[in-house]
């Protein structure tokens, strides 16, 4: 048994309480203003928002939506995609990229990871395009951006459409250009634990393309055109609200520097665990990750979050259930064993703490514990 480690010292998956307290004197009179002005959706924040992102992602446009769910399925919706059409997505996600393609009535077609970077493996995808295919979904995963170049040319030799969910991803990079500069369209969460997170549900998309932008700025309004009272089609009810803008734009101002922060963190667990049996994700060439999530994948996770938590260590699990083992995906028929890499995965990972205001002597205190453990 590994040795009992005296005067444990608390550390949480993530801070939001530390974060608020650093932008609290900015944030409330922002904030009170926005009460007092009884100003709540849609408003002067928001489209400020929109100019900032879409600017901070290289980008020309940029639609503020109410969740990243909202903007995966108006990604969708506005090219058409429906019934009789197929849709790529990774088996190893987050089931929200799977469940916007359902919600158009497309078929969702999964694909393997990649063993090194436990992302959508491009050799695996050749194989699962075929004439009904209509879109892949690339998703960022652990803040890891996917080889966006290697699927952007799969997609144009077959005429798909290339979808970034980025929703982990916020200021990535590949290949020297911002994630979310790629795709004809891209789709960002900003649920409160992202890198850039809102005080409540948010999202957002961005692409190069204006006509794309209004339709999906249409669909979130309940596909209203210029009159308010004028619906070219049926639409939804995905707008966002003021309070979130005026969090975001806060926010915006420090994430280059929260996601450096993360990365120093992440080469610190990298360098104190190395000689461990733990495996750690390997970038994609020419790509710079943010670490939403430092996951990592060993033979006895479950034993070691327990006992983590017993010294005061919150870890969590992401995701231990693959798309098609979900139940609510059982009508695919597929089988364990149908995706091997993904489902090794999925048993064997764990997330460690990482977050801006996390200190030295935490990502010390986890490191010494986990060295414990194997001890």
């Amino acid at each position: 048994m590994p040795n009992q480690i005296a005067t444990p010292l608390k550390v949480p998956f993530l801070n939001l309480k530390a974060q608020y307290m650093s932008l609290q004197q900015d944030l409330v009179p922002e904030i009170l203003r926005c009460f007092d002005n009884a100003a709540y959706i849609d408003g002067e924040a928001v489209r400020q928002f929109e100019n900032d992102f879409a600017d901070y992602c290289e980008a020309p446009y940029c639609v503020a939506l109410d969740s990243g769910t909202a903007a995966l399925h108006l990604a969708l919706l506005s090219h058409g995609i429906g019934p009789g059409d197929e849709v790529i997505v990774p088996a190893n996600t987050f089931i929200a990229t799977a469940s916007a393609v359902a919600m158009t009535g497309a078929h969702v077609v999964l694909v393997d990871s990649s063993p090194t970077t436990w992302l959508m493996d491009p050799n695996d995808l050749k194989d699962r395009v075929n004439s009904r295919t209509r879109a892949v979904i690339v998703v960022h995963l652990y803040g890891s951006p996917v080889d966006v170049n290697a699927v952007s040319n799969i997609c144009a030799r077959k005429n798909i459409i290339l979808i970034e969910d980025a929703a982990q991803a916020q200021g990535a990079r590949c290949h020297g250009r911002r994630i979310g500069s790629f795709g004809e369209v891209s789709c960002f969460s900003f649920y409160p634990g992202k890198n850039l997170g809102a005080f409540g549900d948010a999202g957002a998309v961005t692409t190069h393309d204006r006509v794309l932008a209004d339709r999906i700025r249409s669909l979130s309004n309940h596909g209203r055109c210029q009159s308010r009272y004028e619906h070219v089609e049926v639409g939804y009810n995905y707008r966002m609200d003021e309070l979130q803008g005026i969090v975001l734009n806060r926010k915006l101002k420090d994430l280059d520097s929260w996601n450096a922060k993360r990365r120093d963190l992440a080469q610190g667990y990298r360098d104190r665990l190395a000689d461990l049996p733990i495996e750690f994700y390997e970038l994609s060439d020419g790509c710079e990750a943010v670490y939403h999530l430092m996951a990592i994948c060993c033979n006895n996770n479950r034993e070691l979050a327990q006992y983590l938590k017993d010294r005061n260590i919150d870890c969590g699990f992401h995701y231990p259930i693959p798309v098609h083992l979900q139940p609510a995906f059982r009508h695919l028929r597929l089988p364990p064993g149908s995706y091997p890499v993904a489902e090794s995965i999925a048993r064997r990972t764990l997330s460690l703490p990482i977050f801006p205001e996390m200190v030295e002597n935490q990502l010390d205190w986890v490191c010494n514990c986990i060295r414990d453990f194997y001890s």
